[in-house]
């Protein structure tokens, strides 16, 4: 059995064998490590790949070590734009369920993203080059129409909220601002 830092260390490695490495320059700092393109193409057909295979196996054993002391549902699954099915999936269901939700965690099984969602909205942000001192209404203005409402989502005074304080999680926002998936009946578009 694999220890958790082994464990970790073969999500890591494996995790970051999936994703190509680009190079600015011809005059590259590792000389060994050839470009990506027609001289050496994207990897292909990963599901087949008996290596591939082998670390998969070995992060599933990880995976099952990791969790089985765990009451939170995981799960799992890397796929390569070549194919059409995952070549690796891995989903717990904890011994503890709530009775209104699942009952068996499965590829169908839908989570909360929560903060992981945050890391791509800033980086679209950066990337767009938008001031983060615009207010958010500059981008949603159907946020203002709030204002004649009086629930949880309109308690916020929307004009003074910035990209920045949005970006941060320094805007003030409650965490949930949600009920049953809806915010309150409120719909962009």
């Amino acid at each position: 059995m694999l220890s958790l830092n082994q464990t970790l260390l073969t999500l890591l490695v494996f995790s970051l064998s999936l994703f190509p490495v680009a190079s600015q320059s011809t005059d590259a700092a590792i000389s060994n490590c050839p470009p990506l393109g027609p001289v050496l193409p994207a990897p292909q057909l990963l599901s087949k790949d008996q290596l591939v295979l082998k670390t998969a196996t070995m992060i599933e054993q990880g995976l099952k070590e990791l969790t089985s002391y765990n009451h939170s549902a995981v799960s799992i699954a890397a796929q390569s734009i070549h194919e059409d099915a995952p070549f690796f999936e891995y989903h717990y269901t904890p011994p503890t369920v709530n009775p209104k939700g699942m009952k068996k965690v499965t590829h169908d099984t839908i989570y909360r993203l929560g903060s992981v969602s945050k890391v791509f909205t800033v980086l679209a942000i950066l990337q767009l080059g938008l001031p983060l001192s615009d207010p958010v209404t500059k981008y949603v203005p159907e946020l203002l129409d709030l204002g004649s409402q009086n629930n949880a989502v309109t308690s916020f005074d929307w004009r003074n909220i910035t990209l920045d304080a949005m970006t941060s999680q320094l805007a003030g926002l409650t965490g949930q601002c949600t009920v049953h998936g809806s915010l309150h009946n409120f719909s962009i578009g």
